[in-house]
């Protein structure tokens, strides 16, 4: 079958699928950080960020080791950082240079033990696996994501991380000037931003990542757009997103409304149909491949 043949060609397939128009912005399957969280509560997280900067310049723990510590606590929490900015933006790191050089040396860094009592140790050790637990899972998130382009999220948040849990009166010790109260706090202050905008970002994205809810209807696909039965209304040209999931894979394209109208007995649906503006080679050929097998196996005359 030809190119163009095959763009032309169309089938009736049930299949789960997930539309959503572009924003105001020219975006979808996106969310705005302003959303989540407000620009007052960034610039109190760039704050923090930078008195822990001041407190690693302490001459005194940079000779006995808490600087060292402490930086390799919050390099950690950094990456965790990092990843979840380039979600948030919508951005496909996997392929930078740095990304698996981040990835290598994150996984180097071990808690040192502690032969003592101290309480400040299960704290640290806490917080270094709570990170560790979010990096995990925004590596899986990156690497599972739609063409880089989607982002799912199947991970309940847990609880903020909380010091009292660990240890008392870390507040009024902070207050007198105590450096590791101060550094510790402040850590912890970084972190409950991060996982609190985590949490938002997963709840902004529930739907979406809800597959098995997905409607499963009927799509009249083809490698060049679909049309389906909708209530919600589309003026000719908008734009959208969509993803397909067909055998377990997901198929991402963003289109135009060409056409909608009231059709037969849907009763409030309509008809509408959309042009694939932007889709893979390889995502065009699996639908392809998918309606192929689909018409053989209507037809009787699947291979055996």
């Amino acid at each position: 079958m030809s190119s163009e043949k095959r763009s032309f060609f169309r089938f009736d397939v049930n299949i789960p699928y997930y539309l959503e128009p572009l924003n105001e912005n020219g975006g979808c399957l996106h969310v705005e950080r302003d959303s989540l969280i407000s620009p007052e509560a960034y610039q109190t997280i760039l704050q923090q960020s930078h008195e822990l900067k001041t407190l690693f310049q302490d001459s005194k723990h940079i000779e006995n080791g808490g600087v060292q510590l402490f930086a390799a606590l919050n390099k950690k929490l950094e990456l965790m950082v990092w990843l979840l900015e380039s979600v948030l933006s919508g951005e496909d790191v996997r392929h930078q240079a740095d990304y698996q050089q981040h990835i290598n040396q994150n996984q180097k860094f071990t808690m040192p033990d502690s032969n003592n009592s101290s309480k400040v140790f299960p704290l640290l050790n806490a917080f270094y696996l709570r990170v560790d637990a979010y990096i995990a899972e925004l590596v899986h998130v990156i690497e599972n994501s739609v063409q880089g382009k989607v982002f799912m999220f199947h991970q309940k948040p847990p609880k903020p991380f909380k010091v009292e849990n660990y240890i008392k009166g870390l507040d009024s010790l902070a207050k007198k000037g105590n450096w590791l109260a101060k550094v510790i706090l402040a850590l912890v202050a970084k972190l409950n931003y991060y996982e609190d905008l985590f949490s938002k970002l997963k709840q902004a994205y529930k739907e979406l990542s809800d597959t098995e809810s997905w409607p499963t209807e009927n799509v009249n696909l083809g490698a060049g757009g679909f049309a389906v039965y909708l209530s919600e209304r589309f003026a000719l040209a908008q734009k959208t997103c969509v993803i397909f999931q067909m055998d377990q894979e997901f198929v991402f394209a963003q289109g135009s409304c060409v056409y909608q109208a009231k059709h037969g007995n849907a009763q409030d649906k309509m008809r509408t149909a959309f042009q694939f503006d932007d889709i893979s080679s390889e995502d065009s050929a699996h639908i392809v491949r998918f309606l192929m097998a689909k018409e053989l196996e209507a037809s009787g005359k699947v291979p055996t």
